[in-house]
């Protein structure tokens, strides 16, 4: 379960500091390792992660291909095209009264969503990497494994979570779609853009769909 971080501290723990990223602490310590992540040690030998550099590290997600590129403009277009039709359509199931959201509690719905946004951070990571992506398809085994716990937890049904799912998947899908036919990027891009989020998002769906059902014993 991802820990409560109060929005006044300022310098956090090894585990506060993954928590707030929404990765594991072995991911994060080998990041730091890196030199991806500035950190500072106790006396006491111990990481100490400032909330500021955290959070530059979420704002330059996606920084690490060249930003004058093609696939970067493909990219930065998607995630901002599936973030407003994810919300569009989370919008519509909320007027339908009938949909599996009205039946979670709102803490549920919370965490559902901090899931997702984990989720389109590391798939953005995972296309700026090309061809070493590996580490980035590992936590997102970790996070379906999450998020399938969050939806038995919550009591929906296999459909009902593959549903919830694949509103999200849709959303970004055609986002991809729609993002690359633009005249500014090419339409070979666009297609491996495509092929290769969806080839993540069916690697992650079978992760969560794995979860729920070794929960269900089906």
């Amino acid at each position: 379960m991802t820990k409560k971080i109060p929005q006044e501290i300022d310098w956090y723990e090894l585990s506060q500091a993954a928590a707030y990223l929404g990765v594991h602490f072995t991911t994060l310590r080998r990041w730091a390792d890196e030199g991806e992540i500035e950190f500072m040690r106790t006396p006491g030998g111990k990481r100490r992660f400032r909330k500021a550099a955290l959070d530059r590290f979420l704002n330059r997600h996606s920084e690490n291909i060249d930003p004058t590129s093609d696939q970067h403009a493909l990219s930065a277009l998607m995630e901002n095209q599936a973030l407003n039709k994810t919300r569009a359509g989370i919008q519509g199931l909320n007027h339908d009264h009938s949909s599996w959201m009205h039946h979670i509690s709102p803490e549920d719905r919370l965490r559902m969503r901090n899931t997702g946004n984990r989720i389109m951070v590391l798939l953005m990571q995972y296309n700026a990497q090309g061809s070493n992506a590996e580490v980035y398809l590992e936590e997102g085994k970790r996070i379906a494994a999450e998020y399938g716990m969050i939806c038995y937890q919550a009591g929906l049904s296999v459909a009902d979570t593959i549903q919830a799912f694949m509103l999200f998947r849709t959303s970004i899908l055609e986002a991809v779609y729609e993002t690359s036919g633009l005249d500014t990027i090419s339409n070979q891009e666009g297609n491996t853009l495509y092929h290769r989020t969806s080839g993540f998002l069916d690697h992650f769906l079978m992760g969560v769909i794995n979860t729920f059902c070794e929960q269900k014993n089906c």
